[in-house]
């Protein structure tokens, strides 16, 4: 049986900060040591500006060439766009690049520069609470051994033993991201943005890695460091899809086009210039695509004025209530209650905190999590991960009795 979305991700993704919660530990040296090989050398990848005649150039420049280079191949920040999961691009859009039917944009945008600076900080952060060192790849790519179009460029390692440059040690890719306040409540105990999720579970295929790192910083003052374990599941999905996708690309053929934002765009950009004069006879494919723009467009319209009309309506009525109650928090008739009160700023409810990730896992189950799953999620998934699964985890004779019975 495959898993499901949820399923999948809840063995696979735990943040760490709720096992410090727990009174558990981080993962230890000697866990990580035991399940982290090295990685073949011959499978890193250097960028051009590597060359001596390079030495000189600056940022802007490197950055130009970098571009053009990560078109040639699939990096693993384009993975979720060809799974689907990504919110920022489409495949369609994607395939025009990679084709060179549609330009890169060579300059690195705001946010891309402030969260560049923000990676620095990340690592402070992870560094407080783990050992290990970190170094910064910069340059450098990682093959997949089975794909060598598919390179991997994480923006840290988190480095044991010997340098990674002799291809000795352990090394555990990180992966960075700096992401707004409105995309906190995608990031939980035991979920991660599913995009991310199918980044990271690529850099650890190209880097021959069971265990990854996505460190979030959400709004600029939340700190969420994840643990990913590696998902062979999902791996070998995004191998066969990234496969046809590069295959496909190679022979000039695009995907189906949607409606997204991102393909719009991209549509933009190719057709930009019409060519004055020429016209072409809709095909009956062609006019069946009409028909059916027309009927979206026309449903779209009736949907918007429903819903104009029906959030002014439920407005006008919990108005004309609040008028009714006045400066009463409750009204009354027989099993019908209403209640109003201004939201107001509570300080930190240290009870809802623990209670939280029994919370998620109830959720979880009512959206189709099996119980066994989201119990084992919360119990000896978390154990096995640390290390700790031989006193912790489970019920069993010789093992910490840290449970409790309620009515």
């Amino acid at each position: 049986r495959s898993p499901g979305r949820q399923e999948r991700r809840a063995g696979h993704a735990v943040l760490m900060d709720s096992l410090i919660k727990k009174g558990l530990h981080l993962p230890s040296l000697e866990w990580l040591l035991e399940r982290q090989t090295g990685l073949d050398g011959k499978r890193m990848k250097a960028s051009p500006w590597n060359r001596p005649e390079c030495a000189d150039m600056d940022d802007a420049e490197k950055r130009r060439i970098w571009v053009e280079e990560r078109v040639k191949t699939i990096g693993a920040s384009d993975v979720p766009i060809i799974m689907g999961t990504s919110t920022y691009s489409s495949p369609y859009a994607l395939a025009c690049l990679k084709m060179g039917l549609t330009e890169p944009d060579h300059e690195e945008t705001e946010n891309q520069a402030f969260g560049h600076k923000m990676e620095k900080i990340a690592v402070e952060c992870l560094l407080e609470n783990i050992q290990g060192e970190v170094w910064d790849p910069q340059s450098y790519g990682f093959m997949h051994a089975t794909m060598p179009f598919n390179v991997a460029t994480p923006d840290r390692f988190l480095v044991f033993g010997e340098s990674l440059a002799a291809a000795g040690g352990a090394r555990i890719p990180i992966e960075i991201k700096n992401v707004g306040e409105y995309m906190k409540g995608d990031w939980g105990t035991f979920t991660v943005p599913e995009q991310y999720y199918d980044q990271v579970q690529d850099q650890m295929a190209a880097t021959d890695s069971h265990v990854a790192i996505l460190l979030a910083i959400i709004g600029g003052n939340k700190f969420y460091p994840y643990t990913i374990f590696r998902d062979e599941y999902r791996i070998a999905l995004i191998e066969k899809q990234v496969s046809k996708f590069w295959a496909d690309c190679q022979a000039g053929i695009l995907p189906e086009p949607d409606g997204s934002e991102a393909t719009t765009d991209a549509m933009k950009s190719r057709f930009s210039a019409g060519t004055e004069g020429k016209k072409k006879e809709l095909t009956l494919q062609a006019r069946a695509h009409v028909k059916a723009y027309l009927t979206a467009r026309e449903k779209l319209g009736i949907f918007k004025n429903a819903v104009k009309a029906l959030e002014e309506k439920k407005g006008a009525n919990a108005n004309w209530l609040r008028q009714f109650m006045g400066d009463a928090v409750e009204a009354t008739a027989g099993t019908m209650k209403v209640t109003w009160k201004n939201e107001t700023r509570k300080a930190r409810d240290e009870k809802a905190e623990a209670e939280c990730e029994e919370l998620q896992a109830a959720m979880a189950i009512r959206l189709g999590l099996a119980y066994d799953t989201a119990l084992r999620a919360l119990t000896i998934q978390p154990a096995r991960q640390i290390g700790i699964d031989d006193r912790t985890g489970s019920l069993t004779v010789g093992k910490d009795a840290d449970f409790q019975v309620t009515a």
